[in-house]
């Protein structure tokens, strides 16, 4: 499938400084993923939206009307869904308001 390859587009358009191409990758990626059912991709894919947004002045805030924090908690819902532990480096919680 694509979506992987699109997700990894999407973050080497955004460490290139172009983050409206990474977005428009990354809900590429997130389609592709949601027709095929790979929830662990969308919740990977989910997490580097969320992850990069919430980077302080590198870009938009929202996507699709969704803060970073929103889109972590999409994915952290998506890995308690299936049971998917975090890893401490990669895959951190939200952090509680």
């Amino acid at each position: 499938d694509r979506a992987p390859i699109y997700r990894t587009t999407g973050l080497a358009h955004w460490y290139s400084g172009s983050h409206a191409k990474a977005l428009s990758w990354w809900g590429k990626a997130a389609e592709a993923a949601q027709k095929l059912g790979m929830k662990p991709e969308l919740a990977r894919i989910y997490r580097d939206i969320g992850r990069h947004l919430g980077e302080a002045g590198s870009g938009p805030g929202a996507f699709e009307g969704h803060s970073g924090d929103a889109w972590l908690e999409k994915a952290a819902a998506i890995s308690r869904e299936l049971e998917i532990t975090p890893h401490p480096a990669t895959d951190a919680e939200p952090a509680a308001d």
